[in-house]
């Protein structure tokens, strides 16, 4: 049997600066092949990551490629580049670790 479970932290990770300065950080450290895929109509595909304890970006992987070995290389480096978080935080106030996914792409809709 295999169980999948969410916990959800008491206080969710958080971009420094919030969702907007997230944004500009990811489209200013972008390569133009990434930036070009806002002008091709292309499937969704997704990484993970976390940020750990410290607000630290680690275990950065695919979890749905886009069919280009080079983009899907380039956004693995962007997102493992970014700048630390202000960590999750449990219910007792103890830092925990807390998973994310970013998906990139259209639907096609």
């Amino acid at each position: 049997m295999n169980v999948t479970m969410t916990i959800i932290p008491e206080t969710q990770a958080e971009y420094i600066g919030g969702y907007d300065e997230m944004m500009s950080f990811l489209y200013e450290n972008s390569d133009e092949k990434l930036k070009e895929i806002e002008l091709v109509p292309m499937e969704q595909y997704s990484v993970l990551f976390t940020i750990n304890e410290k607000g630290e970006v680690e275990n950065v992987m695919l979890s749905k490629i886009s069919g280009d070995p080079d983009i899907d290389m380039l956004l693995v480096e962007l997102i493992s580049k970014m700048p630390n978080w202000k960590p999750a935080q449990s219910s007792n106030g103890s830092f925990v670790n807390q998973e994310f996914e970013f998906i990139v792409g259209t639907d096609g809709c």
